[in-house]
């Protein structure tokens, strides 16, 4: 528990920079030196576009006027002020140049035709244009008139077309529309503060123009300048000043919380072999703590796609050597959560493909070849498979993927295996892992203690390939490991090399040396080879699961035919323990190891059969089993009663399948080690304790 907690924390600590954006200094004007992405979705304000959007509502305010109610007086008032000056001027005795009087006296210029005109017409013309003009120019001040010049003139234009339907003379005629339009004067006064006030007010109805950011969208790209827009979207991403969100913090804890206890209860509840491994969940543990600082290293990468994909792939591939495809099938939504966590775009194609790629290539290695055809097989599988999966989820989400970026996917497929593999062989022998590769080679019969047992004991080989044989097909049918149930037979039995002639599968006819020991004597040398195949094991550095097949094999079993000779060589009341003729133990503790001892039972017993007929074997097994259900040596392993009785159906079919093409030759002699009557049904099997004077 301690383990997966600070795995989580730990993880959580390398996906944090995936949180903490990256910052940048840049100033508006500036160019860009690397393109930048949005790590994540968010809202800014583009000033610019409000900004401009401001000044159109404003532009679109016309000018404000404020009515000059005097106006029209005042417009009235220069015409007859014209007048009265021109009547002062041509009443005054005093004057001898009275053109330029009038002009010094007019608080408005007019043309010199116009002031000769009005000195030298008669008082009575005077007065008709007078009138006219007052009468024009009231009439035209009383439609609006903005302080504008087109107003203004289109006034001053009506004034001159209404002149010429008056009947005045040419020269009066010009006289008036002069005095008209130099008295015709705005009566609507430009008002600056209210038009101010009415564009400010229109900028302030226009609300900020707010843009969207996606993760992966480009906010800046390389070269481009640095603008007010760009500097905004920096400012929304916190790029500026980078910090890291408590919130969103605290919610990447929580589901790496949940993400953490949903594999610890897959694991628990269908691995509980790998639950209970310490070594393996630490193993588990720290690729999972490995995958994500890679991850947290190749931040910011053009192909982090396919790099995640790759690398959840090989860690599938991993965990699946290192313990066993279901462990890394546990692991497959965590490892395709952490690509997803640690992408800057976090979609959800790429969570799906991530998840489906490391559980498919977790079970991709199957050992049943060589270690480089294994690999070579899982290398080419995933490669496929991960292209694949990227091409259907394009078509789903409805994305583009370049030729390119799969080129990359499946080359980082096949390099996924052959890394995978490359790290399980560098640790698998320096941590003591045992990986189903390293248990398919340690099946081949040239490996030293194999080709050792094959020449200095090759009976007790005969005999381990034997069990091999009875006990994989039944490990295979009850759930168990086929592999390593295997490879253990191969090996249960090495203790023998070290005294292989007191053995009776290795005497070949020669004289029994237990018939020169007492019982005692040679129950010690029976049982001796458990402890002294434990020692060969250790010395060969063979995988300690392998080596407590070598504890296991035989229980706490009694060597009933030693212990009954015992008994019946005891004299003077001498008493025989049945503990000193008991193995040491433990008893088996896992179903591989269960299998072996009833195959390795069985085995020894099928070997005394006369006529190994269907009925009889199927008698002898079910006899063999029961006598070590009774005896208890079943007791501390997890096979239950479904299991026992497909073992039970296994062993039959095999040694059927086995016998059934022997044929009895009348000259054929037993091979019976001792000679012992045949036992009863109900006894103890002691046609295998005779036999097992060899094991």
């Amino acid at each position: 528990m301690l383990v997966a907690v600070l795995t989580t924390l730990l993880v959580f600590l390398l996906l944090m920079a995936r949180l903490r954006p990256e910052q940048v200094s840049y100033q508006v004007g500036d160019t860009a030196t690397h393109t930048i992405k949005a790590n994540r979705a968010t809202a800014y304000t583009d000033d610019q576009a409000t900004q401009q959007l401001r000044d159109e509502a404003a532009a679109a305010v016309p000018m404000q006027y404020t009515r000059d109610a005097d106006a029209p007086a005042r417009a009235v008032e220069t015409v007859h002020d014209i007048f009265l000056q021109t009547r002062d001027v041509r009443n005054d005795p005093n004057l001898t140049d009275r053109m330029t009087a009038l002009r010094d006296h007019l608080d408005i210029q007019l043309s010199d035709a116009s002031r000769g005109l009005l000195l030298e017409a008669t008082p009575r013309a005077l007065q008709r244009v007078e009138g006219l003009a007052a009468d024009e120019v009231r009439q035209a001040m009383e439609r609006p008139i903005h302080g504008t010049g087109e107003e203004l003139s289109k006034a001053q234009t009506a004034l001159a077309e209404r002149a010429k339907t008056l009947g005045l003379s040419q020269s009066y005629q010009r006289l008036l529309v002069e005095i008209e339009q130099l008295a015709l004067q705005p009566n609507w006064v430009y008002n600056p503060e209210t038009t101010a006030a009415k564009r400010a007010e229109a900028e302030r109805s226009v609300a900020e123009v707010r843009r969207q950011l996606q993760p992966g969208d480009i906010v800046i790209a390389r070269d481009e300048k640095v603008t007010e827009r760009h500097m905004a979207m920096f400012t929304a991403l916190g790029l500026m000043q980078p910090s890291v969100d408590i919130l969103q913090a605290l919610s990447l804890l929580g589901v790496l919380v949940l993400l953490m206890a949903a594999t610890m209860l897959f694991i628990r509840r269908f691995a509980n072999e790998v639950w209970a491994d310490d070594q393996l969940f630490l193993v588990i543990c720290v690729t999972l703590i490995v995958v994500a600082g890679l991850f947290g290293l190749s931040r910011g990468m053009t192909w982090f796609e396919a790099f995640g994909i790759s690398v959840v792939s090989a860690a599938g591939i991993f965990l699946s050597l290192a313990a066993r495809p279901i462990a890394g099938s546990a692991c497959a939504i965590f490892l395709g959560s952490l690509v997803s966590l640690a992408s800057p775009i976090s979609e959800a194609h790429l969570l799906l493909t991530a998840t489906l790629a490391a559980l498919l290539a977790s079970h991709y290695v199957r050992a049943r070849e060589s270690r480089s055809s294994t690999i070579a097989r899982a290398a080419i599988l995933t490669a496929v498979t991960n292209v694949l999966l990227t091409l259907l989820n394009a078509y789903v989400f409805g994305f583009l993927v370049s030729g390119k970026e799969l080129g990359f996917i499946g080359v980082g497929g096949f390099l996924a295996a052959i890394v995978a593999a490359g790290v399980i062989s560098g640790i698998e022998r320096p941590l003591g892992l045992t990986t189903s590769l390293r248990l398919l080679e340690l099946q081949n019969p040239n490996e030293p203690l194999l080709k050792r047992l094959l020449t200095e004991a090759p009976g007790s080989y005969q005999s381990s390939v034997m069990v091999a044989n009875i006990a994989e097909p039944a490990a295979a049918a009850v759930g168990a490991d086929p592999i390593l149930t295997r490879t253990a037979c191969m090996y249960h039995d090495i203790g023998k090399l070290k005294r292989s002639y007191f053995f009776v599968e290795n005497q070949f006819g020669a004289e029994n040396p237990h018939e020169r020991l007492s019982p005692h004597l040679s129950a010690l040398v029976l049982m001796s080879h458990v402890k002294e195949g434990q020692e060969l094991a250790a010395e060969m550095r063979l995988p300690p699961i392998v080596g407590s097949v070598i504890a296991q094999h035989h229980g706490t079993s009694l060597v009933s035919f030693m212990y009954q000779r015992a008994q019946a060589e005891a004299t003077n009341g001498e008493q025989v323990r049945e503990s000193d003729y008991r193995y040491p133990g433990p008893k088996p503790q896992t179903k591989e190891n269960a299998i072996i001892m009833l195959a390795d039972t069985v085995e020894a017993a099928a070997r005394t059969l006369e006529e190994p007929t269907r009925p009889r074997i199927e008698a002898l097994v079910d006899r063999l089993v029961e006598a070590r259900i009774a005896d208890g040596q079943l007791d501390e392993s997890p096979l239950t009663f479904k299991d026992i009785t497909i073992v039970k159906e296994s062993f039959v079919n095999t040694l059927a399948g086995m016998f059934h093409q022997r044929l009895a030759y009348p000259s054929e002699a037993p091979r019976h080690a001792t000679p012992a009557p045949a036992p009863e049904p109900e006894s103890e099997p002691e046609e295998a304790e005779r036999v097992r004077i060899a094991d």
